[in-house]
């Protein structure tokens, strides 16, 4: 995972060979089924082939939040006021595109929340 500060992007005036040389090496990132950010910076990647969502700190260390055999591509997350961290769980992996033609996703998909006591990165 690569990151580039975002007053690079912001500036309009910043070429795009100059926004290039502005990014750097991140996080070793597994496969990911989706992401969140929270007010002080840290990042969710949910770790679609291990069932798990990864915590991140702004300056790369990783630690497993959650992990479970329910898991299963954890995709869309956000967190709420209250300190939420809210997991959809639509099997990605299970629909027919990944699944040469045949759904096998295990229905009713879940909708997992877990307090963690973060708050979201914006009102």
């Amino acid at each position: 995972m690569y990151r580039v500060e975002t007053k690079y992007l912001d500036n309009p005036s910043t070429s795009s060979a100059d926004i290039a040389k502005q990014v750097k090496y991140f996080f070793n990132s597994p496969t990911c089924g989706g992401t969140t950010i929270d007010a002080d910076g840290n990042l969710y990647i949910a770790d679609a082939d291990q069932k798990r969502v990864l915590r991140v700190t702004p300056t790369g260390q990783s630690s497993t939040l959650v992990q479970s055999p329910d898991l299963v591509w954890v995709d869309a997350m956000w967190l709420d006021h209250a300190g939420n961290l809210w997991m959809p769980v639509p099997q990605m992996n299970r629909t027919a595109g990944f699944q040469k033609g045949i759904e096998t996703v295990k229905f009713p998909v879940q909708l997992y929340k877990l307090p963690i006591g973060a708050k979201p990165f914006r009102d």
